[in-house]
This record gives C-alpha cells, sequence and structure tokens, in this order.
C-alpha cells in the first residue's frame, strides 16, 4: 500500500509535506500515523484489482505515477499532465469497460 500525507509532518527524521508519498512503512508505523490523521493510504490498483481514482491518481509523486501506469501496461508519459491524462483514460475504461 501506498502512503499520503495530508498534513506536513516529520516521520524518521525526514519532513513530508501534503501530497508527498512516504517510504515503506512498517504496520505499527502506519497505524499510528493513521490513527494520527497524518495520512492516507492509497491502494494501487495492481494490488488488488481495486482502482484508485484520477484525483487519488493526480496526488501521487512522479515515481508512484509511473509504477502505478507501468502495472496496468502503459508506458508513462514524461510529464504528470500527460500520465493524469493516461490514468484517466485507462481509469473511464476500467470504470465502464463496454465503452
Amino acid at each position: 500500500m501506498l502512503y499520503l500525507a495530508k498534513a506536513k509532518i516529520r516521520h524518521n527524521g525526514e519532513d513530508y509535506a501534503p501530497g508527498d508519498t512516504l517510504p515503506e512503512l512498517t504496520q505499527k508505523e502506519a497505524q499510528r500515523l493513521l490513527n494520527l490523521g497524518d495520512i492516507e493510504g492509497v491502494v494501487l490498483p495492481e494490488e488488488d484489482g481495486d482502482e484508485i481514482t484520477p484525483e487519488q491518481f493526480s496526488k501521487l509523486q512522479s515515481d508512484p505515477q509511473k509504477e502505478c501506469l507501468l502495472g496496468l501496461g502503459i508506458e508513462p508519459a514524461s510529464n504528470a499532465t500527460e500520465r493524469l491524462k493516461q490514468y484517466t483514460d485507462w481509469y473511464d475504461q476500467y470504470d465502464d469497460p463496454d465503452a
């Protein structure tokens, strides 16, 4: 699972701004920060077959966006606007497979 900072936080000596992704956390660390309301968990599509919304995707930093697109079999674009368009196109198709 990927975790996003919801507020400015300091964890393990590193500062994170809202929207930053945190590195892998132990279950105990993640639970503590979730309970404080400092982070939110985002499930990437390849983790359990459940998609994230384009809004959640847009909050991801570059590397997690690219990882997500690669997991979907999509070659990621070089800029965030194009990656969001790629994901939104996939999401719209995933959300309505008959479209």
